[in-house]
């Protein structure tokens, strides 16, 4: 088990996909800051940029990106001849399975590292720093990222081996990134709209405060609004849920 982890993870750090997305994850925040910095000094001429300005552009491609990488990496396994290799080996299938699984959640959190990383060194730069939450909040919100991210990162590297590694894999994998990412649009607007109260009631209601509360791809926003054993919760069970569906799966699948 260890080894086959090892070569994994070694594998993974390695691998140019990974890589490219975590110049990505900087690159965006970057380019996030000096547009956001422009607009307000030069076209608005309003210098009052929050940290949490930036901060919050997690949102919107954390789902993306980590998908993208765990496509990336284990994708390559299955067309390289990696996976095959490794069950002629002597390997089982159920710790090849646990291995990748593992990976897809750190790929998650080492890209949600580097983007807070990023983000604490670029907020006192481009921005007047924090202004409604306070540093411990912040350090909260990120932790539900990072967990989020874990299972984010989990449930896709699923998704390739059950799928087999095949360019479906990418199509899966990035649509349910997409639709999750609407539906959380679609969830926010109608649990928090601009202007006056919530209008769900009854199963509508339960169902859409549910999606908020424990599904991991809609614990991206910089303002939590549950407990954190809630977020916990979620993205633990989605984690559980992807080591249970791939272990099953993997092993029941034809290695080409």
């Amino acid at each position: 088990m260890l080894r086959v982890f090892y070569a994994d993870l070694r594998n993974t750090l390695h691998n140019r996909g990974f890589l490219g997305c975590c110049f990505v994850m900087a690159g965006y925040m970057l380019f996030s800051a000096i547009l956001l910095w422009v607009v307000l000094h030069i076209f608005l001429k309003d210098g009052a940029l929050n940290g949490e300005d930036m901060l919050d552009s997690y949102d919107s491609l954390a789902g993306f990106v980590i998908t993208g990488a765990s496509l990336a990496v284990f994708s390559g396994d299955y067309t390289g001849g990696i996976v095959r290799n490794k069950i002629i080996s002597g390997a089982k299938r159920r710790n090849i399975a646990i291995s990748a699984i593992t990976c897809g959640a750190l790929i998650g959190a080492l890209l949600c590292i580097i983007y807070v990383i990023t983000g604490v060194v670029l907020v006192p730069f481009f921005t007047e720093g924090l202004r409604i939450l306070r540093v411990s909040e912040a350090a909260d919100a990120f932790l539900v990222f990072t967990l989020a991210s874990m299972a984010v990162g989990a449930f896709s590297t699923m998704q390739v081996l059950v799928l087999g590694g095949s360019k479906v894999s990418y199509v899966v994998g990035l649509l349910t990134a997409f639709f999750l990412k609407i539906a959380n649009i679609e969830v926010c607007e109608k649990l928090y709209p601009e202007k006056g109260l919530c209008t769900l009631q009854g199963a509508k209601l339960f169902l859409y405060r549910a999606f908020d509360r424990f599904v991991p791809y809609s614990h991206f926003s910089l303002m939590t609004r549950w407990k954190f054993t809630d977020y916990l919760i979620g993205s633990l069970s989605l984690i559980v849920i992807s080591y249970i569906i791939g272990i099953v799966l993997f092993q029941k699948k034809e290695i080409k």
